[in-house]
């Protein structure tokens, strides 16, 4: 009998050009905190958030590159 794993539909590292928050945490030199205080205020648009109590969040590898590069330039 085939069963379906329930975090099946969870994006995985690498998977479709999203990063978890500790993903972009790291690009971004900053905590997990602040990258999931970013996804509260809008500044860091959530690509995919998981289902469950805890919802990871994912985000646009491109979003976060556009967000870095301002930072870098700032």
């Amino acid at each position: 009998m085939w069963f379906s794993h329930p975090m099946s539909n969870v994006p995985h590292e690498g998977s479709a050009g999203l990063l978890s928050t500790a993903e972009a945490a790291a690009l971004l030199g900053k905590s997990p905190a602040t990258i999931n205080r970013w996804a509260e205020d809008g500044t860091l648009p959530v690509a995919f958030r998981a289902p469950g109590i805890r919802g990871a969040r994912f985000f646009a590898a491109a979003e976060v590159e556009k967000l870095r590069t301002e930072a870098g330039a700032a």
